[in-house]
């Protein structure tokens, strides 16, 4: 913008005489002077105010890909800069989503938790070179990987409290294969050994608030809580409508969300729930909250929900997408990330609403 004011100014001195054969510059009086660059300042300011007002809330980021279209199912970052995503390949930034470099190809990952910039968890289960299971975790931002497996199981969420605690959640069979019952696993040395504890139905998501406390939701929207780090798991309640994903800011608050256009808040630990009006019956497949008064919640056809009250009104944002949406992450208030099918990556630096 400088460079082209200048150029103009410049012109305008050789090619506009005044009268006496003056140029605009030597004809101008202090007091013109000032009015023009008055003018200029305002129209520059204008320029940018409407920038900013037209400016989308939700920018598109682009993946490091062999695959043009991969499926994303969750995203998780441990701060402004350093996150991952995972689905039909492991992607990772360092700079708050400008790039995404592709860490690995294999498909079928449905559990992501980023503990520090270099120490990251991954889980999911699909026919591999492993067996079924996906479980892995690297200790230098994805340089390299650490495989385990278990062909018997099929995990769908991870969350790590600090590096040596940790959970892992899901199935003890693949799906389709039959009945099956859940499975939460715990590690309290960093993965080195496991702990399983079995629970009557498979595991959606896990959500821990502390070292002790944590819910887990299950295929039969049940609600269950550890007090004792997940050594045992205590049904709290079962949801009538089918429940995607839960999340809680302490032992008492929390929310789940499910079909159709279901977001359900408990004060009580996960015993009784309230509904909330989210003004769609579309599925809404992730919800996130950074405090008790704001979250976020995804879903089917790009549909994206803000609430700023603790979900006693809800409205939807505007994001250039139609895709299901299967993952929400916020660092704070400002910093956040939503992904999806076809390799649907979004970002916002300021909360998800136009400025």
């Amino acid at each position: 913008m400088e460079e082209s004011l200048a150029e103009v100014t410049s012109e305008s001195r050789l090619q506009s005489p005044l009268a006496g054969g003056r140029h605009l510059r030597s004809g101008l009086r202090p007091i013109h002077l000032l009015a023009v660059f008055a003018a200029t300042f305002a129209l520059m300011l204008g320029v940018a105010r409407t920038a900013r007002a037209t400016s989308p809330a939700w920018v598109r980021q682009s993946l490091d890909a062999t695959s043009t279209s991969p499926g994303l199912n969750r995203v998780h970052f441990v701060d402004r800069y350093n996150g991952w995503a995972v689905g039909d390949g492991i992607f990772h930034t360092n700079d708050c989503g400008a790039t995404w470099k592709s860490q690995s190809t294999q498909s079928g990952l449905y559990g992501v938790f980023a503990i520090d910039a270099a120490f990251t968890w991954v889980a999911g289960g699909a026919p591999n070179e492993y067996g079924r299971t996906l479980f892995a975790n690297t200790r230098n931002a994805g340089w390299t990987w650490d495989w385990a497996h278990d062909g018997a199981a099929l995990f769908s969420d991870v969350e790590f409290i600090e590096h040596d605690r940790g959970w892992v959640s899901g199935s003890n069979s693949y799906w389709g294969e039959g009945p099956a019952s859940g499975i939460i696993l715990r590690t309290m040395d960093g993965g080195s050994t496991w702990a399983t504890s079995t629970v009557s139905s498979p595991v959606r998501a896990i959500d821990f608030v502390s070292g002790s406390t944590g819910f887990a939701l299950d295929d039969r929207a049940g609600v269950m809580r550890t007090v004792d780090g997940g050594r045992t798991w205590i049904k709290r309640s079962t949801i009538a409508n089918p429940m995607n994903d839960i999340c809680f800011v302490s032992g008492y608050t929390g929310w789940a969300v499910g079909y159709p256009g279901v977001i359900l808040r408990t004060g009580n630990g996960g015993r009784t729930w309230s509904r909330q009006r989210s003004g769609t019956t579309k599925g809404l497949n992730a919800v996130r909250f950074v405090n008790r008064s704001t979250g976020w919640a995804v879903g089917d056809g790009g549909v994206v929900l803000k609430t700023s009250n603790g979900g006693r009104t809800w409205r939807r944002l505007t994001v250039s997408t139609t895709s299901t949406l299967h993952s929400v992450w916020f660092s704070d208030a400002q910093y956040g990330w939503i992904v999806g099918d076809s390799g649907t990556i979004f970002a916002t630096t300021t909360g998800g609403v136009s400025r």
